[in-house]
């Protein structure tokens, strides 16, 4: 971290300063501060050298605070310290001291003092003056256990990302009267918390989505932050692992929002609310007696070859005519079509339940091989209708025995067909299609 050094020096015992200066060195720069004692007590008192920091407005203040801790109460004499400050984010240059302080205390500039002396120059540092005022006494007044703020400086804040670390440069105190003689008491000196945040304003990020925020399953949005530097994205107050890039592409149903990461002020954004909706479920048709059944609810369309069956909008639909039917659902992510299902009127049942049974190829050119399994020795009826339910062939009707069966066909004209397969108690209808 780079720091400066910030002095406060006036007024020190004779042979004090020249030992001080030497301590901070040459080149440094600091806030000169000295506090002025008088002292009515002979014996040893400890006491406490404190910081606070507090933003106000586009500034950062400190005060310095005084507090005994053992020992007698005392008067002010002089003594001096120095505090030193991380500078790369602070405007020392233009710091300035604020009278408002507790009690009856005096705080001056003094401009000339101490120029030349490696300290920064007139620009750099400043020469203050803290006294207890003696109220007429010549005694001045007596600093007890009460915590007393003694001086306040502000100075402004260049980067508000940044952090300052105010850290005393330790060194004994030393305290004398105003008339004469000198003693020493021992100086607590407190440190506050490094890397204090210069937060003149929390830093927010902005965040938009791309598009609505209301999406289907398989799909995204693209959320992207306003803010130019490292972020972390937060689903549901959770960080996402490796979502730190201005944008990011969500998919997942919950709250997003976005924190900045490089600065010591940076905070949450607002949350933006991501819905995801099924895709819409794939229908399945069955028969009851003479009526098709969608295994789904909803928004329903029954359609009959392909084209849509004007008004047939319920979870059933009783056919009236042979052909392809089929049902879809629709949801706002889209419509779903079941497989389609075959109804051959003219009083041929359609049952679906003949096991080891199977056509290939279907549809077919020339002719295709009905191909079927039979356990043991079973009537069997193999039947061929056409389009509008008549029967134009039989192709097997005996009693056949156990084993597997194959029969070729072919009705040596393109167009649509019914196989009927009745073997003993079980029946199946199955379309074909005979291409040109």
């Amino acid at each position: 971290m780079k720091t400066t050094t910030i002095s406060f020096v006036k007024r020190i015992i004779p042979g004090t300063r020249d030992a001080v200066l030497r301590s901070l060195g040459n080149g440094s720069l600091m806030l000169a501060f000295a506090i002025i004692f008088s002292y009515n007590a002979h014996s040893q008192s400890n006491f406490n050298l404190e910081i606070d920091q507090v933003i106000q407005g586009n500034n950062l203040v400190i005060d310095f605070y005084i507090q005994k801790t053992s020992g007698n109460d005392f008067a002010l004499g002089s003594s001096d310290f120095a505090v030193e400050l991380s500078s790369q984010n602070l405007d020392l240059v233009n710091k300035t001291k604020v009278n408002a302080l507790d009690g009856p205390w005096d705080m001056d500039f003094d401009p000339v003092s101490y120029l030349g002396t490696g300290l920064g120059g007139a620009g750099n540092f400043i020469n203050l003056t803290v006294s207890r005022n003696t109220l007429g006494s010549g005694t001045g007044q007596m600093v007890t256990a009460v915590r007393t703020r003694i001086a306040r400086i502000l100075i402004p804040i260049t980067n508000g990302c940044g952090t300052n670390t105010a850290k005393w440069i330790k060194r004994p105190v030393a305290l004398n009267q105003f008339a004469a003689g000198n003693i020493k008491s021992f100086a607590n000196f407190i440190d506050p918390a490094p890397d204090f945040p210069l937060c003149v304003s929390p830093v927010i990020p902005g965040i938009s989505a791309s598009g609505s925020t209301s999406i289907c399953d398989g799909q995204s949005v693209i959320l992207t932050t306003d803010y130019s530097g490292t972020v972390q994205w937060y689903l549901n107050g959770t960080a996402i692992a490796g979502a730190s890039d201005p944008t990011y592409s969500a998919s997942t149903a919950g709250d997003y929002s976005v924190k900045i990461t490089d600065c010591a002020c940076g905070d949450f954004s607002s949350i933006i609310s991501i819905s995801v909706d099924p895709l819409p479920e794939v229908p399945l048709i069955t028969q009851a007696g003479g009526t098709l059944v969608s295994s789904v609810q909803g928004q329903i369309s029954w359609y009959f070859n392909s084209v849509l069956i004007n008004g047939a909008t319920q979870q059933t639909y009783t056919p009236t005519e042979s052909g392809d039917y089929s049902v879809a659902l629709t949801n706002n992510c889209g419509t779903a079509f079941s497989d389609p299902y075959t109804v051959l009127l003219s009083g041929i049942a359609n049952i679906h339940n003949v096991e080891g049974f199977s056509v290939y190829p279907n549809p077919y050119y020339n002719e295709t091989v009905i191909s079927y399994h039979l356990e043991s020795a079973t009537k069997t009826l193999i039947e061929i209708y056409n389009i509008l339910g008549v029967r134009i062939s039989t192709l097997v009707d005996a009693q056949l025995p156990g084993g597997d069966h194959n029969i070729q066909f072919s009705a040596n004209q393109p167009g649509i067909y019914f196989l009927k397969v009745t073997i003993g108690e079980n029946e199946q209808t199955i379309k074909l299609v005979e291409l040109d």
